[in-house]
């Protein structure tokens, strides 16, 4: 048999492709176009896995519209469960120019550094040291080490509010490395409020319980028993740092506690449980 011989007898073996019978060179057979539907319900498994198919594949497109709505939501603090949520900061290593308990020797349990994250929010559980003269970025700050990298979308902080007082210069910034020297990413600045990522919320009592906030526009505040909260789009990072210098009543520089959350995906301890699905995707900026 010749070379052209074989090529015409291959032809006339048309593959079937969904019904469609298709010789080699291209061309479609008499086979009608109408079998398709008939033949596609065979390959799939019959009308029921069509439905089947077709509902699975509305909720996905129905879930992900919803997550396309409420895509850049914030959480309201008033709706999460606070006696429920994983502090992150909790007894965590703290870092800070110096330790304010040599200068406070006549007062046991003044100053020390771990007392910014030892779960104490009482006004008079702080870590601070007085620094007249001196500037904020020198000598005003502290530094809480997560001790591994994950991502927060938010942080409580307090700072001795037993008198009401204002304080100077705050600020608030998170990274991945402890440099801060231009790698964070600053969350609150009380001197620019447009440096600022978070919305910010004052709360009005120290127990989880009963506390509830009420947002702010940024800027200096009055401390409160509550704190401030400052919620934002998630970042990664493993140390947070504080500032502040001064305040309304002296020269010194307090912090009572500073908390660190994150309220992604599954494991959000909202009450209303409405915290947006986009949250567990939203990775940063």
């Amino acid at each position: 048999m010749g070379i052209t011989s074989r090529l015409t007898s291959w032809q006339k073996v048309s593959p079937k492709v969904g019904g469609i019978a298709k010789s080699r060179s291209g061309k479609v057979s008499d086979n009608k176009l109408s079998d398709f539907p008939k033949n596609l319900k065979i390959m799939i498994g019959g009308e029921k896995n069509i439905m089947r198919i077709i509902s699975i594949t509305t909720l996905i497109f129905i879930s992900l519209f919803s997550v396309f709505l409420s895509w850049g939501k914030e959480i309201d603090p008033n709706d999460i469960d606070w006696t429920k949520a994983e502090n992150f900061a909790l007894n965590k290593p703290v870092n800070a120019p110096k330790d304010g308990t040599d200068q406070f020797k006549a007062n046991p349990g003044w100053g020390p550094k771990e007392k910014a994250t030892n779960g104490n929010r009482d006004t008079n559980d702080w870590m601070g040291w007085n620094e007249a003269g001196k500037n904020r970025e020198e000598i005003g700050w502290c530094e809480i080490d997560l001790e591994e990298v994950r991502w927060i979308d938010t942080i409580r902080i307090w700072h001795y509010y037993g008198d009401q007082r204002t304080y100077h210069h705050v600020k608030l910034a998170a990274s991945t490395k402890s440099k801060f020297e231009g790698e964070e990413v600053v969350i609150f600045d009380g001197d620019d409020k447009s440096a600022s990522r978070a919305t910010s919320w004052i709360g009005d009592a120290m127990d989880d319980k009963s506390v509830k906030f009420k947002k702010f526009g940024g800027g200096e505040y009055q401390e409160t028993p509550g704190g401030r909260l400052d919620h934002f789009k998630p970042v990664k990072a493993r140390y947070v740092r504080g500032w502040n210098f001064g305040s309304t009543s002296n020269t010194a520089v307090h912090w009572v506690e500073i908390e660190v959350y994150s309220f992604l995906g599954a494991a959000s301890v909202t009450l209303s449980e409405k915290l947006p699905v986009a949250w567990g995707i939203i990775k940063s900026y």
